[in-house]
């Protein structure tokens, strides 16, 4: 099992809006809270990471992307502003 203490950060987080360090274990994040809590739980981590104040949102996946649209519109005409067929 490999720990990791991300901290001295900004957590967003739902679970606790004012987070500043998180521990993750095996990919899970286990912990998160206040810096001075952090401090207790660096010697139990593999690794400790110093954020330097850079934002953190864990859990967050953004899956609302239309590259397939994208893509087509690239490689289309856009006949929207043609007139209708004449005879």
């Amino acid at each position: 099992m490999t720990s990791t203490l991300y901290r001295n950060g900004v957590v967003h987080s739902p679970a606790d809006p004012f987070a500043e360090a998180l521990l993750v274990d095996d990919g899970v994040v286990t912990w998160l809270g206040a810096e001075d809590t952090a401090a207790g739980l660096a010697a139990r981590a593999d690794r400790v990471i110093d954020l330097d104040g850079a934002l953190v949102a864990p859990g967050f996946v953004d899956a609302h992307v239309h590259l397939l649209e994208t893509g087509l519109a690239a490689e289309s005409v856009d006949l929207t502003a043609a007139g209708g067929a004449t005879s």
